[in-house]
């Protein structure tokens, strides 16, 4: 996709996004993801750290099976991309069942799998655009609480300039080798740039799952991949970088020095731009 069509359909989901309702984040809220949705659930997790509220982030599955019938928690927000996940549906069961305030924020799924959400009383937020995962990962940063301090303001303002964010970003990439981006199989991050090195390992067939950072020491020589690194974290990583270039694996570095609550969404839209796909 070029360019240009590629902002127009990010203007298209950041209005989208602000349309959404918000979801109630009480202290101890679970954000939850089904495979394929980790980076909007990555995103409003790091933003109630940072606001200091107490939550937890956890695959479906493991929310279902071992965190909510042992303890009582706050609300549960699960965001899924499938049009059929049976760990979506169980895990909305077992909230159900014990009386837990539920969200699903999710694409259009299955008529008999909405119909049993809807039979549970979940409370739905439906997803109705063709990038469901880039509309829900800009509704988390939108659904962030107020931050501490004198940050908060600074990140609502950062918000209201976000129509201008995808230019930003393709210009702080431009001199990254987009097509060797599109045909690398390994990517890495750290810590608050996870939901962009997700978001870029769905977009190529030949990428499993990508990987924190410290893993690229497991590499060899002639080795491939890119890294998506946030400044405020770096220094916690040069180690690994000089001794992964030592070894001649070559990696591409997407560096990125943004606040770590927002970084997430910038480092998605530094993955579109370098891989030419919007999810």
């Amino acid at each position: 996709m070029q360019s240009s069509s590629l902002e127009d359909a990010y203007i298209h989901a950041l209005s989208m996004a602000k349309k959404l309702p918000k979801p109630e984040l009480g202290e101890d809220s679970i954000i939850s993801f089904s495979g394929g949705a980790e980076p909007p659930a990555f995103i409003l997790y790091r933003a109630l750290l940072h606001s200091g509220v107490k939550a937890q982030l956890a695959s479906a599955s493991e929310v279902g099976v071992h965190i909510i019938p042992y303890r009582e928690t706050g609300p549960l927000i699960l965001f899924n991309v499938g049009e059929k996940d049976s760990r979506v549906i169980h895990t909305l069961e077992a909230a159900s069942l014990l009386g837990i305030r539920a969200y699903l924020i999710s694409p259009h799924m299955h008529p008999a799998y909405e119909e049993k959400v809807e039979s549970l009383g979940v409370e739905r937020i439906l997803i109705d655009s063709r990038y469901p995962l880039l509309v829900m990962s800009l509704s988390s940063l939108f659904w962030s609480p107020r931050m501490m301090g004198g940050r908060e303001g600074r990140f609502r303002a950062e918000l209201g300039e976000l129509e201008s964010a995808f230019s930003w970003i393709a210009s702080k990439i431009k001199e990254l080798d987009h097509e060797e981006a599109r045909n690398v199989n390994i990517v890495f991050y750290t810590p608050s740039m996870a939901p962009g090195a997700y978001y870029h390992c769905y977009t190529l067939p030949t990428c499993i799952q990508p990987a924190q950072l410290e893993y690229a020491l497991r590499l060899g020589r002639g080795a491939r991949g890119i890294a998506y690194i946030n400044g405020v974290e770096e220094h916690d990583y040069k180690d690994i970088i000089i001794t992964t270039t030592l070894k001649g694996v070559k990696l591409s570095i997407v560096k990125l020095d943004t606040d770590p609550v927002t970084s997430g969404l910038y480092a998605i839209l530094a993955a579109i731009s370098l891989t030419g796909t919007i999810l």
